[in-house]
């Protein structure tokens, strides 16, 4: 598989990348945006997000509820949107005959949003059950919380969805300044995958957009992350639950450290799959948990790499104990030949399986352009995947496994966090 990309930019800035694939049936568009959670101010926390719901209730050119889903659907296309902690992101794919039209879909909602008043008191309940389905469910309420926790007080540590009180006092004129703000063309890439024509795709951007207005404030700024750990931390989530669900993690480093090709080996070694170290120890030796895997987030200036399970109650601290000594198991010896060919064969298969798609395929290339990382395919990022070596992951994983840099997450019947503070160690 052989994948080439196109990159124009306008002269306002704004960045549009096209990613022709004849093969494909279908087209997605993406119009991608550079601001999430991380660049609101507290009062506003989980406006991006907010934002992201409301745009589809309508817009100058399609004011009428439901008539955006409508026009998609209508094209035999599909449609959604998502925030995150530094992009926000809506995108439409359908059949490639359909690209011209969902393409101007997707710039108008990104350009045009209106936020209609009387719809936005529906949504605003809408996100607030979002954030009671959250609180609801365990797993997903102990990760945001460990996010959050691992971070700290600062913006990258704010919850994305915000919370309840902030969401309930947005208006809309902060909405409409918000995006007047940070909806500007430097701060925004649009991106064509599947079978689509480069030329087409940059004259019609280039006629929805070239017009638009360079911000006039300084709001491409992202906070900076500080740092301020200096002991392993534990969270405890008092609730009666049936089982108890742990996060422990380890903050990295960001996005850009070209050690991040090693600490990709090393977090599918340690839990991805059902061959992983966790899997196997966790799960299969031990039995002490149905889920268990680990994950590697990430950003601009840090990251985070973790692990999580769902365990007995009685055996919480042999389930800790144990995850703590596969997390430092590379450190004290060196991968072997056969393991560490899995994992690269594993993670270069997942990689290639990744991008069949055109949403898919899009996303490799819009993000990578959003975030200012280097544009490799997927076949050069597995060959960096290859290049990498047993000592290298042995190095990595010295680096990175300190205990001032170790947090723990607990959600279950508990009361007292001491007794996991006391085996928080390597």
């Amino acid at each position: 598989m052989s994948v080439e990309f196109k990159k124009t930019t306008l002269k306002n800035g704004l960045r549009i990348i096209t990613v022709p694939d004849s093969s494909s049936p279908s087209a997605t568009v993406m119009v991608m945006v550079g601001v999430g959670s991380r660049h609101e101010e507290p009062s506003l926390a989980g406006i991006s997000h907010f934002i992201e719901h409301n745009v589809f209730k309508g817009t100058k050119n399609r004011p009428r509820r439901n008539q955006i889903a409508e026009e998609i659907e209508g094209l035999g296309g599909v449609t959604n949107a998502a925030t995150s902690f530094d992009f926000t992101y809506y995108w439409a794919k359908a059949a490639a005959t359909k690209t011209e039209k969902i393409l101007d879909i997707v710039m108008d909602i990104s350009l045009n949003m209106t936020f209609p008043e009387k719809d936005l008191e529906i949504e605003r309940g809408n996100v607030i059950e979002e954030i009671n389905m959250y609180q609801d469910n365990p797993p997903a309420r102990l990760l945001r919380n460990f996010l959050e926790f691992s971070w700290g007080d600062q913006p990258v540590g704010r919850r994305i969805i915000g919370t309840k009180e902030t969401v309930s006092r947005i208006t809309q004129k902060q909405m409409l300044d918000f995006v007047a703000r940070n909806y500007t063309p430097e701060r925004m890439v649009v991106v064509a995958a599947g079978k689509v024509e480069a030329v087409a795709i940059e004259s019609q951007v280039s006629a929805y957009y070239g017009q638009a207005a360079q911000s006039a404030a300084a709001t491409t700024t992202t906070p900076i992350f500080k740092e301020f750990q200096k002991k392993p931390r534990v969270h405890l989530d008092t609730d009666d639950t049936k089982q108890t669900h742990i996060c422990l993690g380890i903050k990295t480093f960001d996005r850009y450290d070209e050690r991040h090709y090693t600490l990709d080996l090393l977090n599918t070694i340690l839990g991805q799959g059902m061959s992983s170290r966790l899997f196997r120890k966790i799960r299969e030796e031990l039995g002490l948990a149905y889920y268990v895997g680990s994950a590697n987030y990430e950003l601009a200036d840090t990251g985070l790499w973790l692990a999580k399970a769902g365990v007995d109650n009685k055996r919480v601290e042999q389930a800790i104990k144990a995850i703590l000594g596969e997390f430092q198991r590379p450190t004290l010896e060196s991968i072997d030949a056969k393991e560490l060919r899995k994992a690269k064969e594993y993670i270069k298969g997942k990689t290639l399986l990744g991008v069949e798609t055109s949403d898919a395929l899009g996303g490799w290339f819009g993000f990578r352009e959003l975030f200012g990382e280097d544009m490799i395919s997927p076949e050069d990022y597995n060959q960096h995947i290859e290049s990498v070596t047993a000592s290298e992951i042995k190095s990595v994983a010295q680096d990175l496994l300190r205990e001032d840099r170790l947090n723990l997450g607990v959600v279950g019947p508990f009361e007292d966090k001491s007794k996991f503070e006391k085996i928080l160690k390597f």
